[in-house]
């Protein structure tokens, strides 16, 4: 009887393991609902490196601007205003730049690591998330 438990607890375990695997991978495929307001020619003028792109995450990070954020993103967080977190530190600036095909990963002087991503003509910021660990981690 103890055997027949320990092989129906693998066997759960591993199902259980598969389809969180498979989640994760369906997840880190979703694409965030793009708002196409952040995609007109003025939006992909402004935001056309990966550089301008940062500069406007620190702006709005330093104007404590969910607005300029949610622009940055190319999407809406949603993120209360309550909750936006506003950065007062010293002006970052981009050490480092990786740039694979539409993906890019910045590492900056005060050591903070913002990817990015080119859609529909434009760079956004494309925060860490578990969909953005998922794709990192499978080298996408």
């Amino acid at each position: 009887m103890n055997r027949r438990r320990g092989l129906i607890l693998i066997a759960g375990g591993l199902a259980l393991l598969v389809t969180i695997m498979a989640g994760s991978i369906v997840y880190a495929g979703c694409e965030p609902d793009w708002n196409a307001a952040y995609f007109t020619p003025a939006h992909c003028e402004k935001y056309t490196t990966v550089e301008d792109t940062f500069q406007a995450y620190v702006a709005a990070l330093g104007q404590d601007s969910p607005a300029l954020y949610n622009e940055v993103l190319g999407y809406d967080s949603h993120t209360p205003t309550a909750d936006f977190p506003l950065y007062t530190g010293p002006s970052p600036a981009i050490e480092k730049l990786e740039i694979k095909g539409d993906w890019a990963f910045a590492w900056t002087s005060n050591r903070w690591e913002c990817n990015f991503r080119r859609v529909r003509g434009r760079w956004v910021f494309w925060p860490e998330d578990w969909r953005m660990l998922v794709r990192q981690s499978m080298g996408w």
